[in-house]
């Protein structure tokens, strides 16, 4: 089986999407598929649709939408929590540590109001 692979990488991207990155085991050799799995609100590691059977690639895109419904849950504010393992054929390997840094759950701006006359001269 292959050895723990090195934390996720969790950052922000631009529309709405968030990357998982990681490096592959130092015995790298044979390796199938990644899992990687989210913490969700309820504390439980899921993996979000868009990171189903990763094949040979280091790393996943994600809809910030995915993680902000359910099974998910996560709110403005939480830290996306990852980690990832890596299978052969033998069987799948010991999870990595999880991220403790890393990209958090947020929103654009809402629409700016008009601005406000603070003063008027006349002439």
């Amino acid at each position: 089986m292959p050895t723990r692979i090195a934390p996720v990488t969790v950052k922000s991207a631009q529309n709405c999407t968030v990357i998982a990155q990681w490096n592959r085991p130092n015995d790298m050799i044979g390796i199938v598929t990644y899992l990687l799995v989210i913490k969700g609100a309820d504390n439980i590691f899921r993996p979000p649709k868009e990171c189903v059977n990763l094949l040979s690639q280091e790393h996943c895109r994600i809809d910030l939408e995915t993680l902000q419904l359910p099974p998910f849950n996560l709110i403005i504010g939480d830290l996306i929590v990852a980690r990832v393992s890596a299978s052969n054929e033998l069987g799948e390997g010991d999870p990595s540590e999880i991220n403790i840094e890393g990209a958090y759950i947020s929103r654009k701006p809402d629409k700016m109001q008009p601005p406000k006359l603070l003063s008027r001269t006349s002439k």
